[in-house]
């Protein structure tokens, strides 16, 4: 039961982390395009 629960919390880690980096790649992507 412990192991399933972490290892759900660190997926759900893993998919933030992964759509917060896409996020302020997108965000750094427009502020080129706007300059």
């Amino acid at each position: 039961m412990v192991q399933n629960g972490t290892s759900t919390l660190n997926l759900t880690n893993e998919k933030i982390g992964f759509l917060g980096g896409g996020n302020m790649a997108r965000a750094i992507g427009g502020a080129l395009v706007q300059k």
